[in-house]
């Protein structure tokens, strides 16, 4: 189903989803929003106000929509034209697991990350990393003029070889090869 709140949103979309916490860089979409106004960027997920928020929400291309329902979250990235993976390197970011970045590549679409969680690097064949606000704003400009047929088929290919039942499959042989199985 299409999203309600996205009507109105046009396009081309960078979503971000999960909670904006100290954890989440939003400097580097807040260069991109200002520095692109005919681009939309919208944060699904629960967010407190810090400075950057409050920069953001004056915009009026960005849009925090809040969270939203675990079952309705792959409506949103269908509309999204580019995913936002935006961890800043911290201590913490060492033990982040890339949950969403899996489901960013599942989905096919073009992702403009920062190099954090460092899985991120694994996949730099098909996402775009990006660390500070300039290269950014160059990112999502790539992401967004992207036509690689490939790189949306390898994106999926990756996240099915991360894919729990991979990763049991994964498990098992070693264990097998190593006669405890």
């Amino acid at each position: 189903a299409f999203p309600d709140d996205l009507f109105t949103v046009k396009n081309p979309i960078f979503g971000h989803i999960g909670a904006i916490s100290e954890q989440v860089d939003l400097s580097l979409p807040a260069a991109a929003a200002k520095a692109r106004p005919e681009w939309s960027f919208v944060f699904i997920g629960e967010y407190s106000t810090n400075e950057y928020v409050t920069e953001l929400t004056a915009l009026p291309n960005v849009r925090f929509l809040g969270p939203k329902p675990q079952k309705q979250l792959p409506n949103y990235i269908n509309r999204f034209d580019v995913c936002m993976n935006l961890y800043k390197a911290s201590e913490m970011s060492r033990d982040i697991s890339p949950m969403k970045l899996y489901e960013y590549l599942a989905s096919g679409k073009p992702v403009v990350s920062t190099p954090q969680p460092a899985q991120a690097l694994d996949y730099a064949d098909v996402i775009y990393i990006a660390g500070s606000p300039a290269e950014f704003a160059e990112s999502c400009r790539k992401a967004v003029t992207e036509r690689d047929k490939w790189k949306v088929a390898q994106r999926a290919n990756y996240a099915l070889a991360a894919s729990w039942d991979a990763r049991v499959a994964e498990l098992e042989r070693a264990l097998t090869e190593r006669g405890i199985l």
